[in-house]
Formats: structure tokens, C-alpha cells, sequence
């Protein structure tokens, strides 16, 4: 059996896109089930249909998309629509008053049994998807979205778990695992920038620097 040594590096860097894009279309395909099936207080955990294909589409561009050509001219289109999603649910959530496309009476609604379109999955949505859109034009810009998405899903992390943790809600698995998975994704797509880079890097400077960073995310558990 051949040893990983033996695959070139950007193979095994496609593959590791590939697996991520299939575990989160897959998370987002099982969260959006249950909803249109069971009522949404018999299913906490389940997605909006409106942030499953918000992930979905995110996945799907992983899978699709190619450095450059046409494949990359319709993922990014498709990339932006998506983050248009995620950016009418925050609307929704954070204006009153504000149009309700997504979480009101419309047919997506319906479809959701009167469940809304919550606000940590919108906000995962717009960064994920535009942070992965932006790329091929500006790796600064998508840099900034992928700090947005990672602070938003770490926010929303902490907050779950000490909420499960005090039996306030239950945890909304589908959603958190999707977010950890694109959020996992977009910096993986965005390795070779000198800032992420020591992450990334094998030997000890690696090892370091994700020791460094581990450390600093568990700071607030601690606390």
C-alpha cells in the first residue's frame, strides 16, 4: 500500500477539500430532512431549509469548482447568490420590519413548518459563501471573511454548549456542524497565504503554531 509520502502534496490538498465538501453536503442534507417531516419542536436539531441550501451550495463549490474557466465564472455566481441568502436572513433577524422572505409566510417558510431562518446559520451563510466567492479576486478580502466566519462560529460554539451544558436549549447539531466544517474548508482553501501558512506547515514550527492557537481558543473555556 502506498504511503502518503507518495501522493504529491496538491492531490492530497484536493482530497481534503473533497472530504470536507461531501461530510458538509451531507450534514446539511440530513439537517434539511427531519424539518419538512417532523414539527420543529420534535426537531431542535434540524436545518432551515433556507441555511441547508446555503451550505449546500457552499459544499457543491467546493466540489465543483475549478481554478479558472467557466466552472469558476458559475460557481462564483452561484457563491454570491448563496451569500444573498445568508445576508436576507440576517435582514430578517436583525431589522423589524424587514421583508420576511425567508422566515415568514412564504413558501420557504411553509416549508420549514414555522420555523425561522436563525441568525447564526445566516451570518456562517454570507461569510462562508463570499469569503469562498471573493478568493480568485482578492485573497485579503477573503482572508477578512474567513476571520469573520471562524469569530461568528466560535461565538456561537461557546454559546451552545454552555447553553446545552445548563439545559436552556438543545443543541442545534446540523448547523453547528456544518459551520465547523466550511469554516474548516474556507481556510483550507486559503492555506498557501503567508498568514495561515505556519498553520498549515508540517514539523515542529507547525506543530507550534497550532499549539499556540489552540491555546488561545481555549483561554475562554478556561475562564
Amino acid at each position: 500500500m502506498p504511503s502518503l509520502a507518495a501522493f504529491p502534496a496538491h492531490a492530497l490538498s484536493r482530497q481534503a477539500l473533497r472530504l470536507l465538501g461531501l461530510a458538509m453536503l451531507v450534514a446539511a442534507l440530513a439537517g434539511a430532512l427531519p424539518m419538512s417531516l417532523f414539527p420543529p419542536q420534535r426537531e431542535a436539531a434540524a436545518l432551515h431549509p433556507a441555511a441547508a441550501a446555503g451550505f449546500m451550495l457552499f459544499a457543491l463549490s467546493l466540489l465543483g469548482r475549478r481554478p479558472a474557466g467557466r466552472s469558476l465564472k458559475i460557481w462564483t455566481g452561484l457563491g454570491l447568490g448563496a451569500a444573498l441568502i445568508g445576508a436576507q436572513g440576517l435582514l430578517e433577524a436583525l431589522l423589524p420590519g424587514w421583508p420576511q422572505a425567508l422566515s415568514g409566510t412564504s413558501l420557504p417558510g411553509m416549508l420549514a413548518t414555522g420555523a425561522g431562518f436563525d441568525l447564526p446559520s445566516a451570518y456562517a451563510v454570507l461569510t462562508l459563501n463570499l469569503g469562498l466567492a471573493v478568493k480568485p479576486f482578492s485573497r485579503g478580502a477573503a482572508l477578512a471573511l474567513l476571520a469573520a466566519a471562524w469569530a461568528g462560529i466560535w461565538w456561537f460554539l461557546m454559546g451552545t454548549v454552555l447553553s446545552a451544558a445548563d439545559g436552556r436549549q438543545p443543541v442545534a447539531a446540523f448547523g453547528l456542524v456544518c459551520m465547523l466544517l466550511g469554516g474548516l474548508a474556507l481556510g483550507h482553501v486559503l492555506r498557501a497565504d503567508p498568514v495561515l501558512h505556519p498553520l498549515f506547515a508540517r514539523g515542529r514550527h507547525g506543530l507550534r503554531a497550532r499549539g499556540l492557537l489552540g491555546l488561545a481558543l481555549a483561554m475562554p473555556w478556561l475562564a
